[in-house]
């Protein structure tokens, strides 16, 4: 990554832990109903960081094993593979806590649901984006994986629109 990103990531890090330390947890929690889906989004985030780990591991694992270097590191020619890093060091914990806490209805996951569905459908969006401009520049897709990234944006879509018409405006 270059400065840049490197900034905007320890910038978005920083308002993520303002924002938890300054919010009303039991406030937040207090405006969800009994609709919430909170049984079904937990079910989906650790099912998709499952997904993603074994996904990953399954490239990773094997060339550690073998003293190889992965494959996507070959190709990027970098020195690791930055997806890898930051979806198994950050999002994809950041996934199971929320599943976890939210499965125990726990009011730090009622709060990191909605964000980490939000973040799930955008990024969705974005590889589905990319997707039709490898088409029109005429690179090769693997229809596979759009599909398998068109039912999680379908499904993360879905949810975050159940979740948040779950929300009530708190009492006051």
């Amino acid at each position: 990554m270059n400065n840049r990103h490197d900034g905007l990531l320890g910038c978005s890090l920083y308002a993520l832990i303002g924002g938890l330390a300054t919010a009303s947890v039991v406030l937040i929690k207090a405006s969800f109903t009994e609709r919430t889906p909170v049984r079904t989004v937990s079910t989906f985030l650790a099912v998709l960081a499952v997904l993603f780990y074994a996904m990953w591991l399954r490239e990773t694992v094997p060339a550690l094993l073998s003293g190889a270097v992965p494959p996507s590191v070959q190709q990027n020619g970098t020195a690791t593979n930055a997806v890898h890093v930051l979806d198994m060091a950050w999002m994809l914990p950041a996934f199971l806590i929320t599943a976890i806490t939210l499965w125990r209805k726990q009011a730090l996951g009622y709060i990191l649901a909605g964000a980490a569905l939000s973040f799930v459908t955008l990024l969705a969006l974005a590889v589905l984006s990319m997707v039709v401009f490898f088409i029109r520049l005429g690179y090769p897709v693997a229809v596979p994986q759009v599909l398998v990234f068109a039912v999680v944006f379908a499904l993360s879509l879905g949810l975050l629109v159940s979740y948040l018409k779950a929300l009530q405006s708190p009492a006051a």
